[in-house]
């Protein structure tokens, strides 16, 4: 189906998503109510011709590029001087062509504004926690294609609406059920979407540029393993989600008593060496979280698992309590049914470690003199 696309320096810039016959179903600002349709002719010689019409004829309306990359809409009425802008694209980042990169989606009324559809995990995590998306997402668990011709347990979809469907979608003319059908049993297809205006859409590579709407766009069905469903998920979740929290609770509690105990006994050598520490918390905001890692534990194939452990204990301890996530939150987090994690702000003891260096500055200084008088002691003879 045709699109519309503005590419800048041989890459793609924006993609209006699929034409359904009378709007670009990837620009939410188009109103099929007001427009009578857009109408494409292709002359079969690589010519395409676009004409539009509106409802209103009161008023004359023109689409244009300008030369900073952006597809306008303009409109003129009688007895106005200018032409006013009645929408531009692309205006936000998740506008812009791939913002979140492959199988990540792009919410820009989200904090952060990507993030992995279910199922997947950040492809790089070091880059994807410090706001770098482009490298984007992998999948968890491997599909089980082969299960459909057994007759046992088969992938399954996960509904997401209100998408704007990724690119390289292949387009045939089939019912919504045949579409479904046809892509479940055929292992290379990953996701599929049906419109009335469109047809049948189907992928078999990354998924890319996608992203969701407040309201409008279509339904994405996206292929995953059984075993990432919701019925089947949330049975070992619940069991190993409460391992896990009592886990976290018991390693929280050591490490305040062992964190509170050696504070007490460096005190005694000197206040200065407590200031001396390579916190948790410097290690993150440099992007070296493998180093909080013990070797003993450290595992490539659970490196995504405790990346994500780090960063929700990080959002635990934050300073003020309403900063901080719910335990049913924690829950949701590390069972990734909440994919996207916010930033973590610092922990208490990272703000106060400059008020408490200028405090022993100032002890120091009243424990010392400058002058140099002689103290006189007074005997009895």
């Amino acid at each position: 189906m045709p699109e519309i696309f503005i590419w800048k320096d041989n890459y793609p810039f924006f993609r209006s998503g699929p034409w359904n016959r009378q709007v670009f179903i990837g620009v939410p600002y188009m109103n099929s109510a007001t427009v009578d349709g857009l109408n494409i002719v292709d002359d079969g010689e690589g010519t395409i011709d676009l004409t539009f019409s509106y409802a209103n004829q009161s008023f004359l309306s023109s689409f244009a590029l300008t030369s900073q990359g952006q597809l306008e809409q303009t409109r003129w009425e009688h007895g106005m001087e200018d032409r006013i802008v009645l929408w531009g694209v692309p205006m936000f980042d998740c506008e812009f062509y791939g913002k979140c990169g492959p199988f990540g989606r792009c919410n820009a009324q989200a904090s952060p504004m990507c993030s992995c559809l279910r199922g997947f995990d950040p492809k790089n995590p070091e880059e994807w926690y410090t706001g770098n998306w482009t490298s984007g997402c992998i999948r968890r668990k491997s599909l089980q294609c082969e299960r459909v011709k057994n007759g046992t347990e088969a992938d399954v979809f996960l509904k997401l609406g209100n998408m704007k469907v990724p690119d390289l979608a292949q387009w045939s003319h089939l019912t919504e059920i045949e579409c479904k059908d046809k892509c479940l049993t055929n292992c290379s297809c990953i996701a599929y979407a049906y419109s009335s205006g469109i047809g049948c859409m189907s992928w078999i590579g990354d998924l890319i540029d996608i992203q969701e709407f407040p309201k409008g766009g279509e339904d994405l069905y996206i292929r995953m393993a059984y075993s990432e469903s919701d019925g089947n998920h949330r049975q070992k979740v619940t069991v190993m989600v409460s391992a896990v929290i009592g886990t976290i609770t018991i390693a929280m509690i050591c490490a305040l008593l062992t964190w509170r105990f050696m504070s007490k006994r460096r005190a005694s050598k000197g206040r200065e060496d407590l200031l001396s520490d390579t916190n948790a918390w410097k290690l993150w905001n440099e992007g070296d979280i493998s180093a909080l890692v013990d070797p003993a534990i450290s595992d490539p194939s659970s490196q995504l698992e405790i990346f994500r452990c780090i960063h929700v204990g990080l959002l635990c301890v934050q300073e003020f309590p309403e900063d901080r996530p719910t335990a049913s939150t924690v829950v949701s987090m590390l069972n990734s049914e909440i994919s996207y994690l916010a930033t973590p702000k610092p922990p208490p003891f990272t703000e106060r470690r400059h008020h408490l260096n200028e405090e022993i500055h100032h002890q120091n200084e009243e424990k010392c003199s400058i002058n140099h008088v002689t103290v006189t002691v007074v005997d009895g003879r």
